[in-house]
């Protein structure tokens, strides 16, 4: 059976997802297992929250100190720089946002990516957003250890650069996605082409979030999930889990940001 991790990283601001990012993959991938890198130490109120969830997780405070920065766009930039050896105990991995709620698909998400590797027959799966500077998404699954076999040279050398304030990037948009696309395409992989893009929208059906993005509902409203392609599809999913007894004591524990899960809720009962 396929093994496969959910990696994170976050600052001190973020941690504050982190109950609802564990709560929604013990929902979804029971059988998964999620890798959390925090920059600084665990905040106790969401230590308390977490123990609430029946999910395996292993969770690495006080990361990259070596960084001495605590700068989201360098926080962010640092997953893709991750060679923690836990990593390498699996053969898959998504790597994504902590605001993100993951939900079930099917075919699963783990089928979905690996269909588009096969079309792809790269070592990962993403695409390449329309805007310019050229980047990637924020959200990119792997295949572990071809990904590292063909990465580490790069890795090493962006991670120095990054430590050394070397990384210059044209626009402060996306800056986590435009590192990504560099540091491939300076890779043996190469530049990643535009036809990827559509092999991936072949693969994965629906949005490439996988499921609800908390914070872009906090910026942009309710109406965001609208606009994401088959968010529909986690209606069933989003409702049971408003009647769950750890939904509520989250919730209980959280009420600023699960009052957004709230909306997320009730437009799915009138939708």
């Amino acid at each position: 059976m396929d093994k496969i991790c959910f990696i994170t990283i976050a600052n001190k601001q973020y941690q504050i997802y982190l109950p609802w990012y564990l709560y929604f993959l013990g929902q979804s991938y029971p059988n998964s297992t999620a890798l959390i890198y925090l920059s600084e130490s665990l905040d106790n109120n969401i230590r308390k929250a977490i123990d609430l969830i029946q999910y395996d997780y292993k969770i690495k405070e006080n990361c990259f100190q070596d960084f001495h920065c605590n700068n989201p766009n360098v926080i962010k930039c640092l997953r893709w720089l991750n060679i923690d050896e836990d990593i390498m105990q699996f053969d898959y991995a998504h790597i994504g946002d902590i605001d993100l709620g993951i939900c079930k698909e099917e075919p699963s998400l783990l089928e979905q990516h690996k269909k588009h590797c096969n079309i792809t027959k790269l070592p990962y799966s993403n695409f390449v957003r329309p805007q310019l500077p050229p980047r990637l998404s924020g959200v990119h699954f792997i295949k572990i250890d071809e990904w590292f076999d063909a990465m580490m040279d790069q890795i090493v050398i962006y991670r120095d650069r990054l430590e050394k304030g070397q990384v210059c990037l044209p626009n402060p948009v996306g800056v986590n996605e435009q590192f990504l696309f560099n540091m491939i395409t300076d890779s043996k992989l190469g530049k990643p082409h535009e036809s990827i893009t559509k092999s991936y929208y072949q693969c994965v059906n629906k949005s490439h979030h996988h499921g609800i993005h908390i914070r872009l509902i906090e910026i942009s409203g309710v109406q965001a999930i609208a606009r994401e392609v088959g968010c529909v599809c986690y209606k069933e999913q989003i409702l049971l889990m408003a009647n769950d007894q750890v939904f509520h004591k989250l919730a209980t524990l959280f009420p600023h940001k699960s009052r957004y899960l709230k909306s997320v809720i009730k437009f799915m009962e009138e939708n």
